[in-house]
């Protein structure tokens, strides 16, 4: 929801929150090979793809590959630029950059 404040202060980072390797093909073999790794990367996404961390910001460019770039316009981080990197499994990252900068 546009109007209600986001509660994202800082990085969503997948990889330490999950373990994820660096490594996408040791990833990907995981997700194909470990129920519970699999399981955990689920809740991760289904977690941060709903409210209310998806509240308050505007999609304002396609990244390529399932990520997309928003700009944060309620909450403690209002007017920066962050990358959605879910579906990649990489996570929430701010820009540290405004709109105008951006």
């Amino acid at each position: 929801m546009l109007g209600v404040d986001s509660p994202l202060t800082g990085d969503i980072d997948f990889v330490e929150l999950l373990g994820r390797p660096d490594d996408w093909d040791a990833h990907a073999a995981l997700l194909d090979n470990d129920p519970a790794y699999a399981a955990g990367f689920d809740r991760l996404q289904a977690t941060y793809l709903d409210e209310p961390w998806c509240n308050g910001r505007l999609p304002i460019a396609d990244y390529g590959c399932g990520d997309w770039l928003f700009l944060m316009l309620r909450g403690p981080r209002r007017s920066t630029v962050w990358a959605d990197c879910l579906s990649n499994a990489t996570g929430l990252y701010c820009l540290e950059v405004d709109f105008l900068a951006w």
